[in-house]
């Protein structure tokens, strides 16, 4: 499970991730595994770096996560 909690911790991260996901060709425009770190990003840009998320945010990005990145993967299955 995620460890991390504080936003200078966890916005960096999801930014580098982010950026990986949209340099990938032939992805498409409703891709939801990068609607879902968007939303993440959208919520910790608003929080002050010194701040946490709670254990229930914690759970919920975790839970995200790992269903963006089995469809990736998914997606990656199909573009063979």
């Amino acid at each position: 499970k995620l460890e991390q909690r504080a936003v200078d911790e966890l916005q960096p991260l999801l930014s580098d991730l982010m950026d990986a996901l949209t340099r990938l060709p032939e992805t498409p425009n409703d891709f939801d595994a990068n609607r879902k770190v968007s939303l993440w990003l959208q919520k910790l840009n608003a929080m002050r770096a010194v701040d946490e998320i709670d254990e229930d945010d914690s759970r919920q990005l975790y839970h995200d996560l790992d269903s963006a990145y089995a469809e990736f993967t998914r997606f990656l299955k199909r573009k063979k």
